[in-house]
């Protein structure tokens, strides 16, 4: 019974290690799929800021008889 016992809590720390050992790339990707669409959203909104301030100098140049 002793031995059944030390075979239940080696497979159930087995269990927790081999669950870490995926949990942490998991966690890795997780991580730099974030950053990738933070870059992409940036980059998103530094461009249509810009294309903002260019049609703003569009219309300044169009209204102002130049």
């Amino acid at each position: 019974m002793r031995y059944l016992i030390m075979v239940f809590i080696y497979i159930s720390l087995m269990i927790r290690g081999v669950e870490y050992f995926f949990h942490t790339p998991v966690g890795h990707l997780y991580v730099s799929f974030e950053r990738c669409l933070f870059s992409s959203f940036a980059r998103f909104l530094i461009t249509l800021f810009v294309y903002y301030l260019f049609l703003l100098l569009f219309e300044f140049l169009v209204y102002s008889g130049h």
